[in-house]
């Protein structure tokens, strides 16, 4: 060191950076604070007040609009298709031809089978009237011819005898004149018997027999004539043609009642509605039950029916066991066979009765879960609260669950068969509220209040919180539960 020098005092580093990290948590923790002021939340309970209305309890299903009957018509006979006298479409009544077949060889066997018939008459008339004079002198005649061929055939065996005993015939020749004389006394005795039977007339037996025959024929005219008949083919009642298979010229076949072998289709203007409903749910429907159902080709617009008939005996469809369900609609409703529905079964309705939505219930259970899990005081303090809100109301027209009586329909005891006990969330001062209520009959959107509530109530369905920051503020709806930390009593809340 030379003389003269002033000493330098080394550089303090570490109590500088300690001046710095002093600064940069200051500034952190300033804009931590300015972060949170910013972010502060703001939660507002979506409510919706208790009110009139109706439940209606239904099973859903699916069907089809189908005509009241339907057949499928075809000629008796084969045949070639002469004439086709409708189109599908065509309004037609009980009778009315619709097409006709060729009837030629149906007519020419019409035409023999009365043939057959005249000619059985006239046996039969011939056997019933007996013989003619005529006839019977005719078979006397016969008889005396048989008798001088007899009387001579014996005088020759008589002549012939003699000659062969004196020598001068040969035995050869007197057998031959015998033989003779038999054939003769033969002859004779069938002539007197053919005389005989004239004489007394034709057998019962004849007659029976003839009289057998005549129906026989009687019933092949009847048969062709029905099938000459059937060459045309009529309408069996009133209704409308839906399909025509076949064309002038083509020949068809014999007629059976299903649709591959079906000429014309028919169907009634009256509809009914087929729908199909799961095994679960069958047992429910009844007959009789109303029915409202609404179709893709007619939107917006609610038809109604009852249920006329239940199938006993369930069909498979996708390893899944469906009943058929007939239900009779009303009439003059814009629809088509074969229209697709959307089918509600009314099992259960009650109208002018306090409802809740749903949604307030399975709001309120969540809320409950929340609280139970997360301990929070403001939900404890609201818990502690179920037990005395019904009291308190005491004075405003309710009663307590434990009695306490009051006006209005708030008697939480009084429950009706198949009601149940549930819980919602009533926003009074701003706050939840839980209330326990007496619920009934429940549809998709809304519960009956038996008890517990008064018309007009606010009950909760769900939060909106809102975010206020430096750029501005965002708003977050949901239906649940809002997160604990929104619930807090120091934060703002109110009611809609």
């Amino acid at each position: 060191m030379t003389a003269g020098a002033v000493p330098v005092a080394p550089p303090r580093p570490k109590k500088l950076k300690w001046l710095l990290g002093v600064c940069l948590f200051l500034l952190l923790g300033g804009a931590f604070l300015w972060w949170q002021h910013g972010r502060r939340v703001q939660v507002t309970y979506i409510t919706l007040p208790a009110s009139q209305g109706s439940i209606v309890n239904t099973i859903n299903a699916t069907g089809t609009i189908e005509p009241v009957k339907s057949v499928n018509l075809g000629f008796k006979n084969s045949g070639i298709i002469k004439a086709i006298y409708v189109k599908p479409g065509d309004v037609v009544k009980a009778g009315q031809v619709l097409a006709s077949q060729d009837t030629t060889d149906l007519e020419a066997q019409l035409a023999q089978a009365r043939a057959n018939l005249n000619s059985a008459l006239a046996n039969l008339q011939e056997l019933e009237a007996g013989p003619l004079p005529t006839d019977i002198a005719q078979a006397e005649a016969n008889v005396e011819a048989a008798r001088a061929a007899y009387n001579n055939a014996q005088a020759t065996v008589e002549r012939n005898q003699a000659l062969y005993e004196a020598g001068a015939l040969s035995k050869a020749e007197l057998d031959s004149a015998i033989t003779n004389r038999d054939s003769a006394a033969a002859k004779l005795r069938q002539a007197e018997a053919a005389l005989e039977a004239l004489k007394n007339g034709s057998r019962p037996e004849d007659i029976a027999a003839a009289r057998a025959q005549v129906e026989a024929a009687r019933v092949q005219v009847t048969l062709a004539q029905s099938n000459l008949d059937s060459a045309q083919l009529r309408a069996p009642w009133d209704g409308i043609v839906s399909a025509v298979n076949g064309e002038v010229g083509y020949r068809v076949g014999s007629s059976t009642d299903n649709t591959s072998s079906s000429f014309i289709t028919m169907i009634t203007p009256a509809l009914q509605l087929r729908a199909q409903v799961n095994e679960a749910d069958i047992n429910k429907v009844k007959i009789g039950q109303k029915v409202t159902f609404t179709v893709n080709a007619v939107p917006g617009r609610e038809m109604s029916g009852q249920v006329a008939w239940i199938a006993p005996q369930a069909e498979t469809v996708s390893n899944v066991q469906l009943y058929d369900v007939v239900i009779s609609i009303d009439e003059g409703l814009p629809l088509k066979a074969g229209m697709t529905a959307s089918v509600d079964v009314i099992i259960a309705r009650k109208d002018n009765v306090l409802t809740v939505p749903r949604a307030a219930l399975s709001f309120a259970s969540s809320y409950q879960n929340s609280s139970s899990k997360n301990g929070s005081p403001a939900n404890s303090t609201a818990a502690g609260s179920f037990g005395s809100a019904a009291g308190q109301r005491g004075g405003q027209g309710g009663t307590s669950s434990g009695g306490g009586t009051g006006t209005g329909k708030s008697e939480v005891s009084a429950e009706e068969p198949g009601a149940s006990r549930a819980t919602v969330l009533v926003l009074e001062n701003g706050r939840p509220v839980p209330r326990q209520i007496v619920t009934g009959l429940s549809d998709e959107s809304s519960v009956e209040v038996v008890s517990g509530l008064q018309p007009g109530e606010a009950v909760i369905i769900g939060t909106s919180t809102s975010a206020r920051s430096s750029t501005g503020t965002q708003t977050r709806s949901f239906f649940g539960p809002a997160p604990m930390q929104n619930r807090q009593p120091a934060r703002t809340t109110q009611g809609r």
